[in-house]
């Protein structure tokens, strides 16, 4: 036969930087409501094409690298989410955020 198809969670269990969402989709015509799965990078916040050979192709790259150094480098966990709107102007960094 042949083998098995992976699903999305054996890539999130092969790579650590992948996550699963779900998201909640309802049809208009019917009013019904239905789960989607989709594959994203932890890092980047993108969504990831269920292709191992480009999910090899985004985890080396620079982009990804440069923003797991950014998670890595913040409190928040999250690439932007702790610098606030005025951070910029006033020079004020809010208080375990790092930028470099």
């Amino acid at each position: 036969m042949g083998r098995k198809k992976k699903t999305l969670h054996d890539y999130t269990a092969e790579f650590t930087d992948l996550v699963v969402k779900q998201h909640l989709i309802e049809h208009s015509e019917s009013g019904d409501t239905s789960v989607v799965e989709t594959l994203y990078c932890r890092a980047c916040e993108l969504p990831m094409r269920v292709r191992r050979d480009r999910i090899l192709e985004h985890l080396p790259s620079g982009r990804h690298y440069r923003n797991r150094r950014l998670i890595g480098s913040t409190a928040c966990g999250r690439p932007f989410s702790c610098v606030s709107a005025n951070a910029g102007i006033s020079g004020d960094i809010p208080a375990g955020c790092r930028l470099y």
